[in-house]
């Protein structure tokens, strides 16, 4: 369903609506011009925070056609477009453009009749159950969504709610504490920003490989075996593949802790990945954790021995 909010609703491709403006200086605050019907004596606050598409799907159940009506329902989210990230591996195989995977937040937030923030949440402040007249608050720092320059527009809105929902993601793991990696290895979190670093790598190495100074073949090393990161070794063939067929030789390496693809599925489902896997001419290591990674290599650790995995983009 949610491929067809960006390609047959043309509502949700217009340009993100701004819905800030700064209010006095003293209050360092700022408010929003909302989307919701008027506020009614037990008006019940749901605040979503973030954008992801499990959001997207509570949103487009609870529009302003089909929400109770003492229902007010706001979206916090630090970018102005989500990306869908069943669609994310397509889009680096090149199946699909960019804004094609993208769900523009503040026009799917008109539609659907609710409050949209272009923020980051920082804190919360909760009430102490004791007296009814203290809200929970969620602090947020919002600015706008079009200027990198977030110093000179921030200003902080504590925005009152009775359920909060959470959708922000994850994070990589070990990304930051493996040595090298957070410097030489692209994070597929967050992955709204996995296809703009690997299109900034590609047009780097293009330009090498068109300047001939580019030695020896290009390799691929994906790090972590599981569906994600098979879906990934599969669309960085394709996506490269015609670099490939340019005479410049391409091997695409999966490194994975498990001593086995998909372990958890059954024994046919096991051979028939491992088959797409050696179709594609792509190698797999068991059995490895990664310890770190240098400009050339990435050294791994495993029940056998120590070895390097040679690579240019990972």
């Amino acid at each position: 369903p949610l491929p067809s909010i960006s390609n047959n609703n043309q509502h949700l491709k217009s340009k993100p609506v701004s819905f800030l403006s700064a209010t006095t200086p003293e209050e360092n605050c700022a408010t929003m011009h909302t989307n919701s019907k008027g506020h009614n004596q037990g008006t019940k606050k749901l605040l979503l925070v973030g954008g992801g598409h499990g959001h997207i799907q509570v949103i487009k159940s609870l529009n302003s056609q089909t929400r109770p009506s003492n229902l007010q329902i706001t979206l916090v989210d630090v970018q102005s477009e989500a990306s869908y990230s069943g669609m994310v591996p397509g889009c680096v195989a090149k199946l699909y453009d960019l804004e094609q995977v993208q769900i523009n937040l503040g026009a799917i937030a008109k539609w659907a009749g609710i409050d949209y923030i272009c923020g980051r949440m920082v804190g919360v402040e909760t009430a102490d159950g004791e007296d009814d007249n203290v809200q929970n608050l969620a602090i947020v720092e919002v600015g706008s969504c079009e200027t990198t320059n977030r110093e000179a527009t921030l200003r902080i809105l504590k925005i009152p709610y009775d359920v909060m929902s959470l959708d922000i993601g994850s994070a990589t793991r070990d990304f930051r504490s493996v040595p090298g990696a957070s410097e030489y290895a692209i994070s597929t979190r967050p992955i709204s920003e996995l296809v703009k670093l690997i299109e900034k790598e590609e047009s780097f190495l293009c330009k090498k490989i068109e300047n001939k100074t580019l030695s020896g073949p290009l390799g691929i090393v994906i790090v972590g075996g599981g569906a994600a990161g098979i879906e990934l070794s599969l669309a960085m063939r394709a996506r490269w593949g015609a670099i490939s067929d340019n005479g410049k030789k391409m091997s695409v390496t999966l490194l994975d802790s498990n001593d086995r693809l998909v372990p958890s599925e059954s024994l046919p489902c096991r051979k028939a990945m491992e088959n797409v896997m050696k179709k594609y001419e792509i190698e797999v290591k068991h059995n490895v954790v990664v310890t770190e990674v240098t400009s050339t290599h990435v050294r791994v650790v495993s029940t056998d021995k120590d070895r390097n995995s040679g690579y240019d983009e990972c």
